[in-house]
């Protein structure tokens, strides 16, 4: 394989030691961590709409649209690797989550995580580029909204790295397949 199957088998090894965040970490690595990423993302979206700061905007539609292409470009590097998902290779393995049929290699979720995430680190860099420059932007040289972008970046690599530990510990993915997903 791809990654190191030992290392994700302790991981797993230690979701058995913890049954009372099965639930929440099934939820969180199936759908609750995308749609939190996708908030986080609309409401920086939102928040840069306000101040009508349009470069930052369209950084954030660009980002948005990337992080599709890079799920859609995600399943030809799937294919091309063909690596079989834990619960394949190791029948024995914990899984919370329900088997799929696809390939492990990389992690959509953190494909979707590290997209986000990027876009989002886009705008933050983008902004105090230009505020360094001194260069007026509509919205943007006004300080009240880098602290509000400057949040919402940390909550979102905060959400996006939780989410790839959530589908190594619910047994769909090896440590490898999330870090290469996410990066």
């Amino acid at each position: 394989t791809l990654c190191n199957p030992r290392a994700s088998l302790a991981r797993n090894i230690s979701a058995r030691h913890t049954p009372w965040a099965h639930g929440f970490m099934h939820a969180y690595a199936l759908w609750l961590g995308p749609v939190l990423l996708a908030g986080v993302f609309l409401i920086a979206y939102a928040v840069v709409w306000w101040w009508r700061a349009a470069h930052a905007a369209a950084l954030l539609v660009l980002g948005g649209l990337g992080t599709l292409a890079a799920l859609g470009l995600n399943q030809l590097v799937a294919h091309a690797a063909q690596e079989r998902r834990p619960y394949a290779t190791y029948p024995h393995a914990l899984v919370l989550v329900a088997k799929a049929n696809d390939y492990s290699f990389p992690s959509d979720h953190s494909v979707v995580a590290g997209g986000l995430t990027a876009a989002l680190l886009l705008v933050l860099v983008s902004v105090a580029w230009r505020q360094l420059r001194g260069r007026h932007v509509a919205g943007i040289d006004d300080h009240r909204i880098w602290p509000m972008l400057a949040v919402l970046g940390v909550v979102n690599v905060l959400l996006g790295l939780f989410l790839c530990f959530a589908r190594v510990y619910v047994g769909a993915h090896y440590p490898g397949d999330v870090v290469a997903g996410y990066l």
